[in-house]
């Protein structure tokens, strides 16, 4: 599916902003107010990077959905058959010794997980440094990066949802961490449980 000129030039904004600040590798994550760093009065359908100023303050940079993803989200019903579907994922990643999947315990929309990881993945592309997460509806799909070294890969995500999947069950919140704390993935109700720090 062609990306449209609108949706390609925001996305090339949003990789064009400021770089993210990640904290000590294993460390927890400053909590970040999402309305005072983004400036917005709610949370909505798009994507979403967090990077620090120079001063250190969290800013929160916001473009609005791919095409793509909104194809997805407008669907009839969940196929399961892109490649960005936690279904569709294959087996790969990091080795169990070297990484942990947490479940929240509770199920999502399919279609919002599809577009909302279908966006994600497109940010992230070969190799994106930084906080990054993308909402569709009631779910984000997010990486939360805790280490300077790390970088979000469309390929790790769907590896991620795959186990994600395995162990929580299909559309079922829940996350795919590293060893040490450097990075996760994952997708959640953002409403019902926080991620990357972030709290609305």
């Amino acid at each position: 599916m062609k990306f449209s000129p609108v949706a390609v030039t925001g996305l090339m904004a949003f990789l064009s902003a400021p770089a993210t600040a990640a904290p000590a590798p294993g460390s927890e994550p400053a909590p970040v107010d999402f309305y005072k760093a983004s400036g917005m009065t709610e949370m909505k359908d798009g994507l979403y990077r967090l990077a620090y100023d120079a001063d250190g303050a969290p800013r929160i940079h916001f473009t609005p959905p791919s095409a793509a993803a909104l194809a997805i989200r407008g669907a009839n019903t969940t196929t399961n058959t892109n490649a960005n579907s936690t279904a569709a994922a294959v087996a790969g990643g990091i080795s169990l010794s070297e990484r942990s999947e947490g479940c929240d315990n509770f199920r999502l929309d399919g279609q919002d997980t599809d577009a909302a990881n279908a966006d994600l993945q497109a940010a992230c592309g070969d190799g994106y440094e930084g906080t990054v997460w993308s909402q569709s509806g009631d779910t984000v799909a997010f990486y939360c990066q805790y280490a300077s070294a790390p970088r979000c890969r469309a390929r790790e995500s769907r590896n991620a949802n795959y186990w994600i999947t395995k162990k929580c069950g299909r559309y079922w919140a829940g996350s795919y961490e590293s060893q040490g704390r450097k990075y996760a993935y994952g997708y959640t109700d953002p409403k019902r449980h926080n991620f990357c720090g972030i709290w609305l």
